[in-house]
């Protein structure tokens, strides 16, 4: 497998309230300007109630340094909400080195306190990636009734379309899932305006990139086998 390249990472950092609010409260012009000169942020929210809102204060366009890596790196959102901060990359450890500057630079500032209650992140990975050990019909051997849709799409319109998985997804049992009302879904689709013989894919997952990568490598090697098993190969 190759990664062609990464869309999004997204990282999401709970916190409680009564805990990190500072003990003088919120004072937001301050806050939101101050976040806008750290940050270099092209947009800034101008709605100070926003922090309280479902959708948060968003700041968007902006930049950071690391020292993980050289140079500024692009920082694509930044949501700050009474009880949690939202951070977008485009990648998982990217936004996850913006969450830490963030979280560090606000506590040392005086804007939050000290967490508690620690809470685990959650992660939301969108990549592209090429599927290189697979054939370019593999996916045709694991699904066979492709070849009966071709077949019955011939018949009825007289022309060959050859059919075959675009897309793919898993999703968590809400009745089992810890977080109700949270949808946690693993997705695998045909990557729009590439022909199907390339195997190029979208996905999106809720897991850092390493994983997300890791998982992907795995269900090309379960395609490759599976595909070889019922080809006779």
């Amino acid at each position: 497998m190759k990664l062609v390249g990464t869309e999004i990472g997204r990282v999401v950092h709970l916190l409680v309230p009564d805990e990190v609010r500072p003990m003088h409260g919120w004072d937001f012009p301050v806050l939101y300007h101050a976040v806008a000169a750290r940050y270099g942020f092209a947009k800034v929210p101008n709605d100070f109630g926003a922090f309280h809102h479902a959708d948060g204060a968003k700041f968007e366009i902006g930049r950071f340094t690391t020292s993980h890596v050289a140079g500024s790196i692009p920082a694509s959102e930044l949501l700050l909400f009474n009880d949690g901060i939202i951070a977008a990359c485009a990648d998982t450890n990217l936004a996850e080195w913006l969450l830490d500057d963030v979280m560090e630079w606000m506590i040392s500032s005086g804007f939050l306190r000290p967490s508690v209650t620690l809470r685990p992140r959650t992660y939301v990975s969108h990549v592209i990636v090429q599927f290189d050990k697979l054939a370019p019909d593999g996916l045709k051997h694991i699904f066979g009734t492709a070849g009966g849709l071709d077949a019955a799409l011939a018949a009825h319109y007289g022309d060959n379309r050859t059919m075959s998985l675009s897309r793919l997804t898993f999703s968590v049992d809400p009745r089992t899932s810890s977080s109700p009302g949270q949808h946690i879904g693993f997705t695998l689709e045909r990557r729009a305006h590439v022909p199907y013989d390339q195997n190029w894919f979208w996905s999106s997952a809720p897991l850092p990139l390493a994983i997300h990568l890791s998982v992907l490598e795995t269900m090309e090697d379960d395609f490759v086998k599976t595909g070889n098993i019922l080809s006779g190969r």
